[in-house]
């Protein structure tokens, strides 16, 4: 969410309103609150390289769609973002070797089935920069993430704690700011 963001800032002239500082503030906080929630430390490398990684995708979804040189569809990024993914993550297994355990064919179809959902989920995010600065989209994706996560758990009676809500709580807040306050 930041990079993007702080891209739609810095370089795409988007205007930094109460609205936008009021929602980060809050979903920043709300973040900080779920990952604190987690037993040690063994996730802050893991969640750097979600942070980052995460973020370029938005920030090269801008840089595309914002770019005025020819170049193909929405759909067609879509699926040369797929095509490398794949070809990027068969590099990095070969590579692995034998350190990584053969995968069972159920965590394959769970993966590609993942990644086809991504990849459509990623698109719609790529159309909506169209119309949507991305000092707006996206951090309203990562709250409402945050909220359709906590459903899912919540719908599948995965045990939430009083503290992972009240940070859904921040990030619907946050939401809401940017829907209410005019921007």
């Amino acid at each position: 969410m930041m990079l993007p963001f702080l891209a739609g800032l810095a370089f795409y002239g988007e205007p930094m309103t109460l609205a936008k500082g009021i929602c980060v503030v809050l979903i920043l906080v709300a973040l900080l609150l779920g990952v604190g929630s987690g037993k040690g430390k063994g996730g802050t490398l893991y969640y750097a390289g979600v942070f980052l990684l995460n973020g370029m995708s938005g920030v090269l979804s801008k840089i595309y769609e914002d770019a005025d040189f020819d170049k193909v569809s929405a759909t067609g990024y879509s699926l040369w973002s797929a095509i490398i993914t794949v070809f990027l993550t068969a590099s990095v297994l070969l590579l692995l070797g034998k350190r990584v355990k053969r995968p069972c064919l159920g965590s394959i179809l769970w993966s590609v089935g993942g990644g086809a959902f991504n990849r459509v989920a990623n698109l719609i995010l790529l159309l909506a920069l169209a119309v949507l600065p991305a000092s707006v989209q996206y951090p309203m994706v990562t709250g409402g993430v945050m909220i359709v996560s906590t459903a899912i758990a919540l719908l599948t009676r995965q045990r939430v704690s009083k503290r992972e809500l009240f940070a859904v709580g921040l990030s619907f807040a946050g939401i809401l700011a940017l829907v209410l306050i005019p921007i």
